[in-house]
């Protein structure tokens, strides 16, 4: 069921759709005394693609243990495919769950010995362009599992440059979709 809320000055009315299969397109009007005015206009199509990306999420905002990669990538997708405002509204939703899934990418940045030490979380790294910058040049990376400038253990990546005290560094994942900043510190 698709329930609108239409205010007219003081005055608030609903309009309700009981299935909305019947609804292929959702308009909701202002009444005013010498005209009525088209307010809103959304497809069946952008509420149910709204749906599915408010479904990536938990309650508190976190995503799903369940999301993929994949998933992400369809949905985007189809997100581009949108125009006007929804797009804007969709693409930054899918951006931010985006940002979570590559978050989880990295359990630990430190420094040992001297060096900064990535941690990854799992063998998921190995598909993704991971870049490790240092006062914001290149310091080494790691792209689809093959390393470069550095050490990779297991999952314990190491840059062979030695840490700068005071400097800052971070931790990037370049994706088709952008470059999503995953950990930050400055060396001590």
């Amino acid at each position: 069921m698709v329930s609108v809320v239409v205010v007219t000055s003081t005055i608030m009315s609903y309009l309700t759709i009981p299935n909305q299969a019947d609804a292929h397109v959702v308009t909701v009007v202002a009444e005013l005394p010498h005209k009525s005015y088209i307010l809103k206009m959304i497809s069946q199509d952008i509420l149910l693609l709204k749906r599915q990306v408010e479904a990536l999420f938990e309650t508190n905002d976190q995503l799903k243990p369940e999301v993929t990669q994949d998933l992400l990538d369809q949905l985007r997708t189809q997100i581009n495919a949108v125009k006007g405002s929804e797009k804007t509204i969709l693409t930054q939703r899918i951006n931010h769950a985006q940002q979570l899934f590559l978050n989880a990418l990295v359990a630990d940045m430190s420094i040992k010995n001297n060096k900064i030490v990535v941690i990854f979380t799992n063998e998921l790294f190995k598909h993704y362009k991971i870049v490790v910058l240092g006062n914001n040049s290149y310091l080494a990376e790691v792209t689809n599992g093959q390393n470069y400038y550095d050490s990779l253990n297991g999952n314990v990546f190491t840059p062979s440059k030695s840490v700068v005290h005071g400097h800052p560094y971070r931790v990037e994942v370049r994706h088709a979709s952008g470059t999503y900043k995953i950990r930050e510190m400055i060396a001590e």
